[in-house]
């Protein structure tokens, strides 16, 4: 079929009544990719903004950046105390050693005076 003629037959019949041209044809896919293209972008951006929202408001006054500052103080917090605990307990075992030592001077000492008496 000649190209003019069928140019001619497109513009005249209903596109239900004819067959498309492959340029009809690519011209609607783009058409339908393109739509729904923008659907998607306006599905996800909703669907961005919503999740935005919901992640902010799972913390006090929308703010996370505030949350993860109060969990960082606390974890200094915490990391403080465990080293209070450690030195508390090494000049604990500290003090215990020099006791102990002092104790066996002392002992010794004791020992060595009955003995000078006798």
């Amino acid at each position: 079929m000649p190209e003019s003629f069928r140019d001619s037959q497109s513009e005249t019949q209903p596109v239900e009544d004819r067959r498309l041209t492959s340029t009809e044809i690519r011209q609607m896919i783009s058409d339908s990719t393109l739509r729904n293209r923008e659907h998607f972008d306006e599905r996800i951006d909703r669907l961005e903004k919503s999740l935005t929202t919901l992640f902010c408001s799972a913390f006090p006054n929308d703010d996370p950046h505030g949350h993860r500052h109060a969990h960082e103080e606390y974890i200094k917090s915490a990391d403080w105390w465990d080293k209070a605990k450690t030195e508390i307990i090494l000049n604990t075992a500290k003090s215990g050693v020099w006791i102990g030592v002092i104790w066996v001077a002392y002992s010794i000492w004791e020992h060595f005076k009955e003995a000078v008496r006798r």
